[in-house]
């Protein structure tokens, strides 16, 4: 590339990213009229896009992969033009032909399954069949998603089971704790009844004593040397709690 049009070219990607796209457009002309290339021609599909020019972008992208097959950008502009016009099938085409040279390319990606899907719902309105390579891709595509759904579920649910499993032990912890101490502590803690209530509920919301009688659950606060009136008021208020979950 000679040093003018090095010079016009990086002039028009100023303006491109001033977006100043129809100037930039035409100093991409005045490049490529020196020293034609894949970049210039790809770089003026780009400027052509974004004034929605889809059918000019489209032949400065195609124009891109003649000089260079493997140009990563004029292929995926190529699809962007397609996908403009609402060509779908040929945009499958295109980012396909991208994802060949770059399989990571995630952009290229969505919009495959963007067109796919367009080319399918487009088919389907019409009454007609979509291409077998564009069917296969739509279905594949599917089956990706239905397991990419799945396989978020099952995460949450192990999520949410692990999450049950840490609030379980940490309940049976304050369970073990509270029997040993808590409890055994409140004859000690006469001047501060919301404390002992508190610890005798800490103790009552373990699961094991879901399946103990009321009268039993007495007995034993009782017998820990809780006041009866606390214990009483413990058992009330934990039995609201489980009427409210």
């Amino acid at each position: 590339m000679s040093e003018e049009a090095a010079a016009l070219k990086e002039q028009g990607n100023k303006l491109y990213q001033a977006k100043e796209f129809l100037k930039a457009a035409a100093v991409y002309k005045k490049a490529i009229g020196l020293a034609p290339s894949a970049a210039l021609h790809s770089n003026l599909a780009a400027a052509l896009l974004a004034v929605n020019k889809f059918a000019p972008a489209l032949k400065e992208a195609q124009r891109s992969v003649e000089l260079d097959p493997g140009f990563e950008r004029g292929l995926y502009r190529a699809g962007l033009a397609c996908t403009g016009i609402a060509d779908h099938e040929q945009a499958v085409i295109w980012f396909s032909k991208v994802l060949e040279l770059n399989p990571k390319n995630g952009d290229a990606l969505k919009k495959r399954a963007v067109s796919a899907k367009a080319c399918v719902e487009g088919h389907t309105k019409a009454g007609t069949e979509p291409p077998a390579q564009v069917a296969e891709l739509w279905e594949e595509l599917k089956q990706l998603k239905a397991k990419q759904k799945q396989e978020a579920r099952e995460a949450q649910e192990k999520k949410v089971a692990e999450s049950q499993l840490a609030r379980a032990k940490e309940l049976s912890e304050q369970y073990q704790k509270t029997r040993d101490h808590f409890v055994v502590g409140a004859q000690y803690n006469n001047d501060n009844a919301s404390a002992v209530v508190e610890n005798a509920m800490t103790f009552l919301r373990h699961p094991q004593m879901a399946t103990v009688a009321d009268e039993s659950k007495m007995k034993f606060l009782l017998a820990k040397g809780l006041a009866e009136e606390d214990a009483r008021e413990a058992l009330a208020r934990i039995a609201i709690e489980n009427e409210e979950m």
